[in-house]
């Protein structure tokens, strides 16, 4: 959504819009005579698939008595990843599919090289790629995950309003 408006300067602006759901991120940029002057898309994965909504992944947990940081293949027959949602799969035998790259969630804060991080960093890393711990401290026990853009769908975004000045004289 766009609107001309008149500064008492006498200038114009163009004011837009940017909305954000958590499927679908869109932006328009219009230019001054509303003729397209950006248009981005941006789609979002809206987070791992669930046999269950509304559960998370819980990491570490437990099955068949081995530890698992992240989303595993064992135990299924037709390859596909899964994780538990609760800490021990071996007493609960709660579980749900996981979607794409076999994933731990971040935790927040942790500590590293006695620093404490509530974000995502690229300190210590040579390519300079975000990325947060798996851990309350990578100090003591280092694992690690890539940070990537991700919506997911339990946040609820609403809209997010961006103005966008383009003057004119």
């Amino acid at each position: 959504m766009a609107k001309i408006l008149k500064l008492n300067n006498g200038k114009h602006f163009v004011a837009t819009f940017i909305f954000i759901s958590s499927y679908i991120l869109h932006i328009f940029l219009l230019n001054f005579a509303f003729s397209p002057f950006f248009y981005f898309f941006f789609s979002f994965n809206s987070g791992p698939g669930t046999t269950e909504e509304t559960h998370k992944c819980v990491f570490p947990f437990i099955y068949n008595g081995k530890s698992y940081n992240s989303c595993t293949r064992d135990g299924q027959e037709d390859g596909k990843l899964w994780c538990a949602i609760t800490e021990n799969y071996d007493s609960g035998l709660k579980w749900r599919l996981c979607n794409g790259e076999p994933k731990a969630d971040c935790v927040f804060p942790f500590i590293f090289r006695g620093q404490s991080y509530d974000n995502c960093t690229s300190d210590g890393r040579a390519d300079n790629e975000r990325w947060c711990s798996l851990t309350s401290n990578a100090d003591t026990n280092h694992m690690e995950n890539k940070c990537t853009i991700h919506l997911d769908s339990t946040y609820v975004l609403k809209s997010i309003f961006s103005w966008h000045f383009f003057f004119k004289d």
